[in-house]
C-alpha cells in the first residue's frame, strides 16, 4: 500500500514538474518569470531540507502522517494559486492528446511496477509480471513516439529532438537525476537498514537520524 501511495505521487510529481515553466509562462509577466524561477528553486531546495527532518520525525511517530502533510500542502498550494494567478499568456486552443496522455502515463505506470519485487523477492527477473510491465511500458513507450510524431498537437513535440543542444541538454539531464536518484535511495536504505542500526540506533529512530545525516549531502545545492 505504501509503494502504491509513493509510486503515484512520484509520477503526479513528475507532471507537476514537466508543467512548471509552461505556468510560469502562462501566469507571469516576462519581467517577473526570472524570479519566479530562482525562488521556485529556492523553495524547492528549502522543502527537501525540511522534508528529510520532518518525515523522519513523522516516520517515528506514524508513517502515514507523511501523507497527511504532503496532501495538506497540495490542498493549500492549489487554492492559493487558484485564487492568486491570473493568466496573462496568449491562448491557442487545440484538443487534448488523450491518446499520448494515456499511452505515456500508462507505459511509465507499468515500468514502474515492473521493476518492484514481486513474490518476496528483491530480483525476481523471471517473474511474469515483472516482465509483462517492463515489456509492456516500453512497448506502449515506442506508440507514445509514433503517435506523437504523426498527431498534429501532440503532447510533447519530438521535433525538438533534431536540436542538438536540447538533445545533450535533456540527456545530460536524465543523467544528472537517474545519479541523484540513485545516491539518495541508496544512501537512505543504508543509513536506515546498516549504518546506523549498528550504531546503536533504535529502528524507530533511524529515519530521523538519517535525515539528519542527508543534510551533509543536501548542503551542497
Amino acid at each position: 500500500m505504501a509503494y502504491q501511495l509513493a509510486t503515484s505521487s512520484g509520477h503526479r510529481r513528475c507532471h507537476v514538474v514537466c508543467q512548471l515553466d509552461r505556468n510560469f509562462d502562462r501566469f507571469l509577466s516576462p519581467e517577473r518569470r526570472g524570479f519566479a524561477l530562482g525562488l521556485n528553486q529556492v523553495a524547492a531546495i528549502t522543502g527537501s531540507f525540511i522534508g528529510l527532518i520532518l518525515g523522519g520525525v513523522l516516520a517515528g511517530i506514524n508513517w502515514k502522517g507523511v501523507f497527511l502533510v504532503s496532501v495538506s500542502f497540495g490542498i493549500i498550494g492549489t487554492i492559493w494559486l487558484w485564487s492568486s494567478l491570473r493568466e496573462v499568456g496568449r491562448r491557442n486552443p487545440r484538443r487534448i492528446d488523450w491518446t499520448g496522455i494515456c499511452t505515456f502515463r500508462v507505459g511509465i505506470t507499468a515500468i514502474t511496477h515492473g521493476i518492484q519485487p514481486y513474490d518476496h523477492s528483491s530480483q525476481d527477473w523471471g517473474n511474469s509480471w515483472v516482465i509483462s510491465g517492463i515489456a509492456g511500458g516500453i512497448l506502449l513507450l515506442c506508440v507514445f513516439v509514433a503517435i506523437e510524431k504523426r498527431i498534429t498537437s501532440p503532447m510533447f513535440n519530438m521535433e525538438l529532438f533534431r536540436i542538438r543542444t536540447f538533445s545533450f541538454g535533456i540527456f545530460a539531464g536524465l543523467l544528472a537525476s537517474i545519479s541523484r536518484g540513485g545516491i539518495r535511495f541508496m544512501l537512505i536504505i543504508w543509513l536506515q537498514g546498516i549504518w546506523l542500526p549498528l550504531r546503536s540506533y533504535s529502528y524507530e529512530s533511524t529515519p530521523l537520524w538519517a535525515g539528519i545525516y542527508f543534510l551533509r549531502l543536501r548542503s551542497d545545492f
